[in-house]
């Protein structure tokens, strides 16, 4: 699967899981790498997405789902007038991931 395709999967929730090239998501969560660099978090009323960057790859899956959401880039993001998304560093993500979540299939359905 492309990255650009596991983007747009994971905003429509098509698939509960999926993979790209090192661009992955599980239930709720995407991940650019592995699980220390959370893209993004699906809650149930909004968007929370990473602000801070890790590589030229990781920007560039940023990127995608960025482009997805209809942004032009992150900092787009911030003047969204809908508050629909909340823009955290990646501490704060995990924070959320690690205390919002208790297992793995609230990941995946309870915030859907």
């Amino acid at each position: 699967m492309k990255n650009k395709e596991v983007v747009e999967d994971f905003i429509r929730g098509r698939w509960i899981d999926s993979k790209g090239s090192n661009l992955f998501s599980e239930g709720n969560i995407l991940y650019s790498y592995g699980r220390h660099f959370p893209i993004a978090v699906r809650l149930k009323d909004c968007w929370v997405v990473n602000n801070r960057t890790y590589s030229p790859t990781t920007s560039a899956h940023q990127g995608h789902f960025t482009r997805a959401l209809g942004f032009k880039n992150l900092k787009d993001m911030i003047n969204n007038p809908d508050n629909e998304i909340l823009l955290m560093d990646t501490d704060g993500l995990k924070y959320i991931i690690d205390n919002h979540f208790k297992s793995k299939s609230e990941i995946m359905f309870d915030n859907l």
